[in-house]
């Protein structure tokens, strides 16, 4: 398996590292061969291997963790949790989305939350350790009290579903429905220009240019999505977008309002509603 990389706004004592990893992959401690990055002269067929590096910033410590094939082979999200709960810190952990500086955070009373953890661009001597910023939590981090709390909506925008519609003018409207029915993943809750974007697709679909097949598939899709809303006149997405508070999605917002009759209706709750940060 590849190596897991987790990072830790503090240094904690080695012999507590490497009782958190050992506990991570179930094995006994003298199981886990912990040293700096660098050193050659390790046991390479140790059940557990951990390798520490310094970073600068916000955290302070890289944690890379690899278990081999006799242990219980902890998912990483597991392995920060375990960390974190073991060590007292929150620790960082990659996120599965393909999104630059998409993170999560484990912390030790067993919540997740997602960050944004950025590396300057500027390059950097070899010799000097990263410095890391955590810009953006979606919900508090006691040890990081200064990170502001934000939501992160490229991490929504990027995550991947799955294509049920084989008819190409309709899978963006399908896609929206999906998400509905799905519960607005992965986090629960959907940005307001988001929405609105998918609304516009629906603007672009004229029945009468469309084969019967075509719009016997339209007229289901939109079926499905009036049991899924409620017709609210429009003024729960008119007033959010009008008073976003995410200035970045400006590009998502349609130049203009609909007049469709989709655009009167909304999910109840309203999409937004689990919005970290309000």
């Amino acid at each position: 398996m590849l190596p897991y990389y987790l990072y830790l706004p503090a240094v904690p004592p080695r012999d507590r590292i490497a009782a958190a990893l050992a506990d991570a992959g179930g094995v006994p401690a003298r199981a886990v061969d912990l040293a700096d990055d660098g050193v050659i002269e390790r046991n390479w067929q140790a059940p557990v291997l951990g390798t520490l590096a310094p970073v600068t910033g916000d955290l302070r410590l890289r944690v890379e963790a690899w278990f081999a094939a006799s242990t219980r082979l902890p998912t990483e999200p597991d392995t920060a949790a375990t960390l974190a709960r073991a060590l007292n810190v929150p620790v960082a952990y990659s996120a599965v989305e393909h999104v630059p500086d998409a993170y999560w955070m484990a912390l030790p009373d067993g919540r997740h939350t997602r960050i944004r953890l950025s590396e300057p661009d500027d390059l950097r001597p070899d010799d000097e350790p990263p410095h890391l910023t955590v810009d953006a939590t979606e919900h508090p981090i006691p040890a990081l009290p200064h990170v502001p709390v934000r939501p992160q909506p490229e991490v929504i925008h990027a995550h991947p579903l799955p294509s049920r519609c084989d008819i190409p003018e309709l899978t963006s409207w399908d896609h929206l429905l999906l998400r509905i029915e799905s519960g607005w993943p992965p986090d629960g809750w959907y940005p307001a220009e988001f929405y609105a974007s998918f609304l516009a697709s629906r603007d672009t679909i004229t029945p009468a240019a469309l084969d019967t097949t075509t719009r016997d598939a339209l007229a289901a899709l939109d079926a499905r999505f009036r049991s899924l809303t409620v017709d609210d006149g429009g003024a729960a997405l008119r007033s959010r977008l009008t008073n976003s508070p995410i200035t970045s999605l400006a590009w998502a917002r349609p130049a203009t309002f609909g007049t469709g009759w989709w655009w009167h209706r909304i999910t109840t709750p309203v999409p937004w509603a689990a919005q970290p940060g309000g």
